[in-house]
């Protein structure tokens, strides 16, 4: 599935303040018909979404964006993780790109007791700056992750 390429066709905002087309994230991505074939965009307003998002295999082209690392928060007490990485025809793709402002910047992203299972070849991610932080722990990685395991991208040496 290439989603047709990289337009995005629709954006759907989530807002805790009732100002979004959503006020979840979830409810968001359940409005997204299944087996979409063009890219979705879910804009995630400012604010702590305290809740478990699953986004179905039957769903392929969501991507998810927040308004920034410092003011948009993801978090749900349940540490399973399942990542679906689907690359199809592709070249290798990524999971994450990260940012980090600073060596002394607290984020990051931490992926905790999950599975990452798929079919072609994704690197689990890529730097989006000189101090990216991506966390995989007590995480099972099928043969869909490329070896490698991290593109350095621009930064080569920080790794």
């Amino acid at each position: 599935m290439d989603c047709s390429g990289n337009q995005i066709t629709k954006t759907i905002t989530v807002d805790q303040s009732g100002k979004g087309d959503f006020t979840m994230i979830q409810d968001a991505i359940d409005s997204i018909k299944e087996n979409n074939d063009q890219w979705v965009k879910v804009h995630i307003k400012a604010g702590t979404y305290k809740e478990k998002v699953e986004i179905s295999l039957y769903k392929p082209c969501v991507f998810l964006e927040g308004e920034g690392k410092d003011v948009t928060t993801i978090t749900y007490g349940d540490y399973d993780c399942v990542i679906n990485a689907t690359q199809g025809t592709s070249p290798i793709g990524f999971i994450t790109a990260q940012a980090r402002g600073s060596d002394n910047d607290p984020s990051g992203f931490v992926f905790r007791k999950g599975f990452v299972y798929g079919d072609g070849q994704v690197n689990l991610g890529r730097a989006y700056g000189a101090y990216s932080r991506v966390i995989y722990h007590g995480t099972y990685f099928s043969q869909v992750v490329f070896p490698q395991g991290w593109d350095p991208w621009k930064f080569s040496g920080r790794e």
